[in-house]
């Protein structure tokens, strides 16, 4: 994972993996980027990485900007 205060990019590693297994900090809920599922923070968990998706999680209050 590639961490920041308030993004979370998730590597997957090795080579064909598609549903790495990610700690994510305590203390806040995450939220996928793509599908806006809910994470709780202080945990393990499964992600799903499908090939044309880079896993993507925002810290609960974060935005991510994007051009129209």
């Amino acid at each position: 994972m590639l961490p920041s205060t308030s993004m979370a990019v998730i590597r997957t590693t090795p080579a064909g993996a598609t549903s790495p297994v990610v700690y994510l900090p305590s203390g806040a809920a995450w939220t996928c980027a793509w599908t806006g599922e809910r994470y709780e923070g202080g945990a393990h968990y499964v992600l799903p990485a499908p090939i044309d998706r880079i896993p993507l999680l925002l810290r609960d209050g974060a935005r991510l900007p994007v051009m129209e």
